[in-house]
């Protein structure tokens, strides 16, 4: 059997109500050479359903009879994949109308191993808790640029908070990084996988893509962990689903890291895992605790009860009166935020190199057709952004123009007057 060019993992669990439309976004691509596995992590029958009554036979569907931790079912995924690039979608997310041939056009330009891509932002009409339901957010870039995988990681160690590494969920990996990554060990493991094997891939990384284009969209559904995250301000519901589904194959977070509920912990607990790992053939981040502490306490957003709890325990983990002081200095300046972060950057509009859109104003009611709109926006973005120059000029040259015939005209009054 001829292995297929690209391999989508669709992990999915109980959504029965999103996955027909991430599949559809899937099925419509402009692209003939690949796969689809379902990775059913102990759903209801209604999953099967679904995909039997799509009936493609791109579809591979594997399904778990008892419930795993998401690394787990993860791992599963991979194992049934035999495309030679790989992706993760998640089951309220999509890919963008002509995905897999944007993809193909950067690995057949450049001599790369992954690919890190730019996505949109959907929030599903039934995402109302935040306020911010049926927006989509779309940005406008194109550039490529070629990265070495150890020079990402190093910018990573210096500012963990941010994650410029191409990750398994909405970036592309090539089979010999997986081939290479996994020879040592599972490649998905924790609590948050797709962290774990972004940073152990980008270790075995010679260079990757980084396009600003957008390849796919984060939808962000009713039950999807982005948005319990986002809506809780401190990630504790984003975790629900894998702390209550214990199994041999959950593995607790890294000694070192106090706190690991946002992103600098989450990121913190990726490197550290991964130099534990690899050992000497790795890389040297040893980061001091006064360092750990400062960054994990970057990530606490709300300093609610709940927040100050966290604070306390990230405090808790100096041992000296020295660390101790300074951390006080940081916490001394932390913002003092009342709500939850939002997830869009502004209201609709052109805000810099994103695009933002009123989804419902679309007629979009779902992920497919979220990309559909995301897809046009992107080229009316970039109209926008190219026109923004000359409008900026002709506003500059109206307004000068009228301080200059107010001179003139007070310069009339002042004649006549005389």
């Amino acid at each position: 059997m001829n292995r297929p060019r690209f391999s989508i993992v669709v992990p999915t669990r109980q959504r029965p109500h999103t996955l027909p439309h991430t599949l559809a976004t899937i099925l419509n691509q402009d692209h003939d050479s690949f796969e689809v596995i379902v990775a059913d992590n102990a759903s209801s029958s209604e999953t099967r359903d679904i995909v039997e009554a799509i009936n493609s036979p791109k579809i591979r569907y594997v399904r778990s009879d008892s419930p795993l931790t998401m690394a787990a079912n993860w791992m599963r995924g991979l194992a049934a994949t035999r495309g030679e690039w790989i992706t993760y979608l998640g089951d309220d997310d999509g890919l963008m109308p002509s995905a897999l041939q944007d993809v193909e056009a950067i690995i057949a330009t450049h001599a790369i191993e992954s690919v890190r891509h730019w996505f949109g932002l959907y929030t599903w009409p039934c995402a109302d808790s935040t306020g911010e339901a049926n927006m989509l957010q779309v940005p406008i870039g194109e550039q490529v640029d070629i990265v070495a995988g150890r020079d990402a990681l190093a910018a990573m160690m210096r500012a963990p908070w941010t994650c410029p590494i191409p990750l398994p969920y909405h970036g592309w990996i090539s089979r010999p990084v997986l081939n290479r990554a996994a020879a040592a060990g599972d490649i998905f493991v924790g609590e948050y996988p797709d962290t774990f094997a972004g940073i152990l891939l980008a270790a075995h990384t010679g260079h990757f893509a980084h396009t600003k284009t957008p390849l796919s969209v984060i939808g962000q559904s009713a039950t999807s962990n982005t948005l319990r995250w986002m809506r809780s301000g401190h990630g504790q519901g984003a975790q629900d689903e894998p702390r209550g589904m214990q199994s041999p194959e959950l593995v607790g977070g890294h000694p070192d890291v106090p706190d690991s509920l946002s992103l600098p912990g989450m990121i913190l607990d990726g490197l550290l895992k991964v130099r534990d790992r690899l050992g000497d053939r790795g890389y040297d981040f040893r980061p001091t605790r006064l360092e750990i502490a400062l960054h994990c306490l970057r990530g606490v957003w709300l300093l609610d009860d709940v927040g100050l709890k966290r604070v306390q325990r990230i405090r808790d983990t100096l041992k000296t009166v020295a660390d101790r002081d300074e951390f006080d200095r940081h916490f001394a300046k932390h913002p003092r935020r009342t709500s939850a972060p939002r997830s869009f950057i502004g209201p609709p509009g052109l805000h810099g190199e994103w695009f933002i859109c009123d989804a419902k104003a679309l007629g979009v009611r779902n992920v497919a057709e979220a990309c559909t709109a995301a897809a046009g926006a992107w080229r009316c973005g970039k109209l926008m952004a190219a026109a923004q120059p000359l409008l900026v000029s002709v506003v500059r040259f109206a307004r000068k123009w009228r301080r200059t015939l107010a001179k003139r005209a007070e310069m009339i009054r002042s004649l006549m007057a005389g």
